[in-house]
């Protein structure tokens, strides 16, 4: 399977960050559904979700670089 799905004026499109983006979208769907049923406000979620998700998204890439620093550093 190819991993770039389309592309958008010359940026390449990639499966996972389309699978990313439709599993955030959905806990976003999943969440306003249960915020009725559990009394919690939705609007604070949302506030704290765009502020953990870069976060989230940072650290991730930062464990991936910890992990596989040697890909990353010249050896000479």
């Amino acid at each position: 399977m190819n991993p770039i799905a389309f592309y958008i004026f010359g940026v390449a499109i990639r499966w996972y960050g389309i699978l990313i983006a439709l599993g955030m979208l959905i806990a976003f769907v999943v969440a306003k559904i249960n915020s009725k049923y559990l009394n919690v406000n939705y609007e604070q979620f949302v506030d704290c979700a765009l502020v953990s998700l870069p976060f989230g998204i940072i650290g991730a890439r930062l464990y991936y670089v910890i992990f596989n620093y040697s890909l990353y550093i010249k050896i000479q």
